[in-house]
């Protein structure tokens, strides 16, 4: 059996690592990819999260048109809650080319809601870094137990936000447990991919993904924890992981047949971590206070200028008070002020790398939805206290962070005519829904690269 169009996704997999590692040979099936095809970065600086940039690659839209761009949002009650809440009914980009008459496979992308009724199979939340839901999902609904029945979970094990220093034996635990997960993966992609004849399969892989968050001081040497010796001992951990995920990819290729036209993806680039998680309640309240004797309001006032949305540990996302225009305006301007003189009390540097302003900056119908501020933390700098002059000092323990988080960024290895041709338009991970659309239905004189 075959596919016309196969899509791998590789999740949270480091782009200028694949890059290295595929013109070096040591992924050695993306090399030869790209030796026939074709290989870019993606831009994915618009985007917040994993969780919105896998929102954005389903739905084929950019985040301030979804919103998503944390799992857990402000919904209506003013709690937090599940962004999939506010997705139902939205369209991925494999079901609208279903109702055109495709058939598809698609397997844990990452962050979907429920599967619906399709033209072909989804399995969802199985074997994915991060679940949305109590259990696998799928179409047919038969299918997520079938799979569990034979394979179990899968669960994502590794990727919380504090993680203890692991020793060698944990390391090489970890790392087994991944090579597993990714030998379930292709088991269950290429039972799927010799079952039928597909004319598009998506497959997605987590575990760079964990890797990526639990060993990538192993992986980068600006890594404040980089050991080279450790390194040299445990024998490349990181590094057998995307090897691992290589060879995954070739029996893919192997089980989807030779007219196949492919592209294969990572979604982000990873970097050190660094954070302020233990402070942002306290830095919150903080900044609350200063902006409310600033603007003259009582101590008791109920409404606050400044509060705290849920945001990925290198960050922190602020809403501010959106009652008054004008107001609105002038805490925009002061708190980015008083966040760009932050500074980590240890070693009197900016604890912050760039602050943006979501909600203002984009433009799409949900940008009401996104954070007012975002303020991204340093690679590497998770400070016990941090000051400055209006804001003072705050101060609180500090718990050892997962060791990688992500870098907005990614890569695309493409082969095959008509898809090499039109990943020239591969820019973010929105544009893949086009590019698929396009690889089945473009009009003859539409053009196919920029």
């Amino acid at each position: 059996m075959s596919a016309k169009l196969l899509i791998i996704a590789l999740d949270g997999a480091d782009g200028r690592l694949l890059d290295v590692m595929s013109r070096s040979g040591a992924m050695s099936n993306l090399a030869s990819l790209r030796s026939k095809g074709a290989f870019r970065f993606l831009d994915n600086r618009a985007e917040m999260s994993d969780d919105s940039i896998w929102a954005s690659f389903q739905f084929g839209a950019p985040l301030a048109d979804h919103g998503r761009y944390h799992f857990l949002v402000p919904l209506g009650s003013g709690r937090a809650g599940m962004a999939v809440k506010y997705e139902d009914g939205r369209q991925t980009f494999w079901h609208r080319l279903s109702a055109q008459g495709l058939s598809v496979c698609v397997i844990d992308v990452p962050k979907c809601p429920v599967p619906v009724a399709l033209n072909g199979i989804q399995l969802a939340d199985w074997s994915v870094h991060g679940h949305y839901f109590k259990a696998p999902q799928s179409y047919p609904p038969d299918l997520a137990g079938q799979v569990v029945a034979e394979l179990g979970t899968q669960e994502c094990k590794w990727c919380d936000y504090h993680q203890p220093l692991l020793d060698d034996e944990k390391v090489g635990g970890i790392v087994s447990d991944l090579l597993a997960s990714i030998e379930a993966k292709r088991r269950v992609a290429c039972e799927q991919l010799s079952h039928a004849a597909w004319d598009m399969a998506i497959i997605g892989f987590k575990e760079a993904h964990c890797a990526g968050h639990g060993l990538w001081q192993f992986a980068d040497r600006q890594h404040a924890e980089f050991d080279a010796a450790r390194l040299s001992r445990l024998g490349d951990p990181v590094g057998r992981v995307y090897r691992a995920l290589d060879a995954a990819i070739g029996d893919l290729l192997a089980a989807s047949g030779s007219g196949t036209e492919v592209l294969v993806f990572s979604n982000c680039f990873m970097e050190p971590n660094g954070s302020i998680h233990h402070l942002r309640k306290q830095l919150c309240d903080r900044l609350d206070q200063v902006l409310s004797r600033r603007h003259q309001l009582p101590a008791n006032h109920p409404q606050r200028l400044c509060a705290l949305l849920e945001a990925n540990d290198n960050q922190l996302a602020l809403r501010l008070s959106r009652q008054d225009p004008a107001l609105f305006a002038s805490l925009l301007r002061e708190t980015t002020v008083l966040l760009t003189g932050l500074l980590d009390a240890g070693t009197g540097r900016p604890v912050f790398d760039r602050i943006e302003r979501p909600s203002t900056q984009r433009q799409g119908k949900a940008r009401g939805r996104l954070p007012d501020i975002v303020a991204w933390c340093k690679p590497n700098v998770t400070p016990q206290a941090v000051v400055s002059q209006h804001v003072g000092r705050i101060e609180a323990p500090v718990q050892r962070m997962r060791p990688g988080n992500h870098s907005m960024g990614g890569a695309v290895f493409a082969t095959g005519p008509k898809v090499s041709a039109l990943s020239g338009r591969l820019v973010n991970v929105s544009d893949f829904a086009d590019v698929a659309r396009d690889f089945f239905f473009a009009a003859p004189d539409r053009p196919t690269a920029p």
